[in-house]
């Protein structure tokens, strides 16, 4: 399914309304869908490069950061080729000194293929072969998180692997290091840092929705369940009442 390239920014500011650079607190600029190199994603990452103020911003990528299906393992075709489709999205924010952090989603995870945890893996050695401590894939090494990043003494960012939940072959929790190897400890853990920061702002970042009002939720306008192939071709109204309706309640169902 086509997914939009989408830019966000969160502003956190001390003052009621927003004057200038000054009056903002923090800013937390976030990116989905990014992972192609094309005319669109250049345009978002220009815009976003030009709004980032030093030491007071840092850049999410929310996922599908390499499409179609994630980084090239070594020898693969698309090995450079994906390497250079992530260089693309950080590149600017790290020449001005902008902390990077990406998180991992479906695509990311070989699009939920038999090699997704593979791909996590090489995507989190190539993060670190730059040697760039403000570049960062979160929670890392294909663990299921949660990682907590406090930006200062109000705000606190919360990243979580949600296609960690979601990916149906073996992720090698047995042998590996991370701290949460079990969907309990990763909630127990997240209880734990929402107890502790209780009185600050909290964002979770994830690759999925908690909550969609869009496709992903369901959420579709009258005309794609009078007319759903309209949504293949524009121009086929051929009206399937029932029948466009079973797809929104699938997705809704099966996110």
């Amino acid at each position: 399914m086509k997914q939009t390239l989408f830019l966000l920014m969160l502003y956190f500011s001390l003052a009621e309304e927003i004057t200038g650079q000054d009056s903002i607190d923090y800013r937390i600029i976030l990116l989905g869908s990014a992972g192609e190199i094309n005319a669109a994603q250049k345009s978002v990452l220009e815009k976003a490069a030009r709004q980032t103020i030093s030491n007071k911003t840092i850049v999410l990528f929310l996922g599908n950061n390499i499409k179609p299906k994630g980084i090239g393992l070594p020898g693969d075709k698309a090995e450079r080729s994906s390497e250079d489709i992530l260089r693309s999205q950080y590149t600017e924010f790290r020449k001005k000194k902008i902390p990077v952090y990406f998180i991992p989603g479906n695509d990311d995870w070989d699009n939920g293929g038999p090699d997704g945890y593979k791909k996590i893996i090489r995507f989190n050695e190539f993060i670190k072969e730059q040697n760039d401590s403000l570049l960062q894939i979160v929670p890392k090494d294909a663990c299921p998180g949660p990682f907590e990043l406090n930006l200062n003494d109000n705000l606190v960012v919360v990243a979580m692997d949600s296609e960690w939940w979601l990916y149906p072959f073996d992720k090698h929790m047995e042998e590996s290091d991370c701290e949460c190897k079990k969907m309990q400890d990763a909630l127990i853990k997240l209880d734990d840092i929402i107890q502790r920061n209780y009185n600050k702002t909290i964002i979770l970042a994830t690759s999925h929705s908690f909550k969609s009002y869009g496709p992903h939720g369901g959420y579709y306008p009258l005309k794609q369940h009078l007319f759903p192939l309209t949504r293949f071709n524009k121009n086929l109204f051929i009206p399937l009442p029932v029948v466009g309706s079973i797809y929104p309640l699938f997705r809704k169902t099966f996110p």
